[in-house]
């Protein structure tokens, strides 16, 4: 289970990372993103790189692949 963050900004999605390679500990691991700009941001990608985890990014403008956006 990954711990919900209210502030989604690049720190909090680096510890959500940290949270999923816990979980995780081997493997490949491919994470489906949107193209929030904190998805994007340099720390994220490096530090996903550090983990082994791989962004998989939904096309831009596609609201009906993003299960959330109908919310």
């Amino acid at each position: 289970m990954i711990t919900y963050k209210k502030k989604l900004v690049k720190e909090t999605i680096v510890e959500a990372l940290e949270e999923i390679r816990e979980q995780s500990p081997r493997g490949r691991i491919l994470l489906v993103a949107d193209n929030y700009g904190s998805h994007h941001a340099r720390i994220t990608q490096q530090w996903a790189d550090e983990l082994g985890i791989e962004f998989v990014f939904t096309p831009l403008y596609s609201p009906t692949l993003n299960v959330i956006e109908p919310l």
